[in-house]
């Protein structure tokens, strides 16, 4: 772990690592998409899609850090909430805006270039603002940056408490979204509800969980968090 000075907490190896291992596994299933779309020889097999478990690990890394980098001088006020809103968007929207843009251009230029795959023609507006809908955004990759977004404004609100609230907040959502796949199951098809119900919240929550308890015990009890988080992974894979 080595201090950056353009943040004012502890810039944390181990997870830049996991996140380039999770870009691995993204890239991975990816490769296997376009060579089963356009490759008359495939290379790799079905294996290749367990490289999908990097987007959730993606989202787990990122409760890590939200939780990680706002529990340092970070008073609970509408600033620090605003402050927070305002570092996350200015990191995904103009990135986004741009690669956004170029792809509006081929798809008004060679509309069946983009976005053939779906029955519908997409939003605009919404995929720009990143807005839950029925169909993914423009640049389709973006769905998961309309979770993020999500998670963000969230977390958002926690910061408006105190910090030995945050535990409890986590507590209160993790038990209104494991009511919520007991009660409506797949019966929600309003956009903004289903995303605030989606179960991919349940990653974000053990991620902010497990930084929290970093934050207190340090590396103490890393070895035995790694064995039971890979016993966890095998028996969600084997079932």
């Amino acid at each position: 772990m080595s201090l950056n000075p353009q943040t004012p907490y502890p810039r944390n190896n181990n997870i830049q690592s996991l996140r380039g291992f999770a870009a691995l596994l993204v890239v991975l299933s990816h490769l296997l998409i376009i060579e089963q779309k356009y490759s008359p020889d495939h290379i790799l097999g079905q294996w290749a899609e367990f490289g999908m478990v990097g987007v959730d690990l993606f989202f787990v890394i990122s409760g890590f850090i939200m939780v990680y980098v706002t529990r340092v001088n970070m008073p609970p006020r509408p600033r620090t909430s605003l402050k927070f809103l305002f570092a996350r968007f200015t990191r995904i929207y103009p990135l986004y805006w741009v690669i956004s843009a170029a792809l509006l251009a081929v798809y008004v230029w060679r509309p069946e270039l983009v976005f053939s795959s779906q029955p519908e023609p997409p939003h605009i507006l919404k995929s720009f603002l990143l807005w839950p809908d029925t169909l993914p955004p423009l640049l389709a990759v973006g769905w998961t940056l309309i979770h993020e977004l999500g998670f963000y404004l969230v977390f958002a609100f926690f910061l408006l408490f105190r910090a030995r609230a945050l535990p409890y907040f986590l507590l209160i959502w993790l038990m209104v979204l494991a009511g919520s796949q007991t009660i409506f199951a797949d019966n929600v098809h309003q956009p903004v509800t289903a995303l605030i119900l989606n179960p991919l919240s349940f990653e974000f929550i053990a991620g902010a969980f497990a930084a929290l308890i970093y934050l207190k015990t340090g590396a103490k009890f890393a070895p035995h968090i790694l064995i039971l988080g890979i016993i966890v992974a095998t028996i969600i894979l084997i079932t």
